[in-house]
């Protein structure tokens, strides 16, 4: 874990009103210099939790629960120390300081795992945007979802679901016209290794896409479903899932499908529900199992 730069957490505090932290997630009213609502901890009908932006700190009477914008974050979105201040760091737009000369990993980083994610959310707004598109072609991997599947559009759009096209070229086309680097993309995990300087080729061609997200809700890779226009090449059949290789940001074994979202819910319900696949933990989810998530592969990692 990298060190952040001294006095990096207290001015991450400085720069964040916690009233704009809290209301997200409590509707606030206002009592004196102070805000009072009703607690995200407890169900309760009086509100007993106050905010207190000039100091800094809230406190929940019903829970006991009390802290800062940090502490605050790490009960509502169930994270350590460290995410939440990464969150936090994202949401309100604050880079990330390090200590200079501490070693890890994540530093080689922070600007090329910021553009690696980036990318993955433009490619999937590229997928949703193919996915819905009425050509015959792309109406497969509606259909699928919908008459196959038996999911709704709505919540297609909520899971981010996508389409990968059958020619493997398009999705570099598209990215390169927007200006990303060619580093980037050979880093992304959307294309297979370039080589003679020849055009982008896509892992994924003619498959359902179903973007993967980290424990913080951003998007690090995809799993493609095979469809009926998935090509085949002779008499070696295409796999029916393919999932992102590993990248700086996608490590299969240390993600859960569906974290982002379960792990609100693991507050209050501490056990979870794990099962096999990304679509099955849809279908759970929707039906009102909040706490399912699916594996990235078939062994978990530390």
């Amino acid at each position: 874990m990298p060190r952040l730069a001294d006095g990096f957490v207290g001015e991450l505090k400085d720069r964040i009103d916690l009233y704009d932290i809290v209301s997200r997630y409590v509707q606030l009213k206002k009592s004196g210099s102070s805000w009072v609502g009703l607690s995200p901890f407890n169900k309760e009908k009086t509100p007993s939790f106050y905010v207190h932006p000039q100091k800094g700190f809230f406190n929940c009477f019903s829970s006991g629960e009390k802290g800062d914008g940090i502490t605050f974050i790490q009960k509502i979105e169930n994270l350590d120390f460290y995410e939440a201040v990464e969150y936090l760091s994202r949401e309100f737009s604050i880079p990330l300081r390090f200590q200079e000369g501490s070693s890890s990993v994540q530093p080689l980083g922070q600007n090329i795992r910021k553009e690696l994610f980036a990318i993955q959310e433009v490619a999937k707004d590229w997928f949703q945007e193919q996915f819905n598109k009425k050509t015959k072609e792309n109406q497969t991997a509606q259909n699928y979802w919908v008459d196959e599947r038996k999911f709704s559009l709505e919540t297609a759009h909520e899971f981010g679901i996508g389409y990968a096209p059958v020619d493997r070229h398009l999705l570099g086309k598209f990215l390169t016209s927007k200006g990303i680097s060619d580093n980037i993309l050979a880093k992304s995990g959307l294309f297979y290794e370039r080589k003679n300087k020849t055009e982008w080729v896509s892992i994924f061609c003619g498959r359902l896409m179903i973007p993967i997200r980290e424990k913080l809700g951003r998007i690090c890779g995809f799993t493609g479903r095979k469809l009926s226009v998935t090509p085949e090449w002779g008499e070696k059949k295409a796999p029916k899932y393919v999932n992102s290789p590993e990248t700086p940001i996608f490590l299969k074994g240390q993600l859960l499908f569906n974290l982002d979202l379960a792990n609100k819910a693991l507050n209050e319900q501490k056990d979870f529900l794990l099962v096999e696949g990304q679509l099955d933990a849809i279908r759970c989810y929707i039906e009102g199992f909040q706490t399912t998530v699916a594996p990235q592969g078939t062994a978990f990692k530390d």
